[in-house]
């Protein structure tokens, strides 16, 4: 990364403003053309979950990812490698989730049957 695209990556963009605002300066960054925008490739491609805008600076070619906050889903904007990884984590978390909710069913059933044949 560097000065000519952006010094610091977003986890999340804490409200839709906040986005606007870092909106504002990639468009800039864009028709100066410090910015490229690619085409946007497959999710399932790349390992991503959801609808994504991809970008390369032209000075030190490091390629970004931008998701579009949505409802509750808040986006991001980081390097292509840091939103795979961050992806991942979301899946893995996503799979302990619903572990924990199916062994929870389970157990509710287990102590239904049980309060019932009691």
């Amino acid at each position: 990364m560097c000065k000519d695209c952006f010094e610091e990556q977003y986890y999340s963009f804490p409200s839709q403003t906040e986005f606007e605002k870092f909106e504002e300066v990639l468009d800039l960054k864009c028709r100066l053309g410090k910015i490229k925008i690619l085409e946007s490739k497959n999710e399932v491609e790349n390992e991503l979950i959801d609808f994504i805008m991809c970008y390369k600076c032209e000075t030190c070619e490091e390629k970004f990812i931008m998701s579009i906050p949505d409802n509750a889903w808040r986006g991001y904007f980081l390097t292509e490698l840091n939103a795979i990884e961050y992806h991942q984590k979301i899946k893995e978390s996503d799979k302990k989730r619903q572990k924990v909710c199916l062994f929870i069913f389970v157990l509710i059933i287990v102590l239904t049957i049980y309060g019932i044949t009691k």
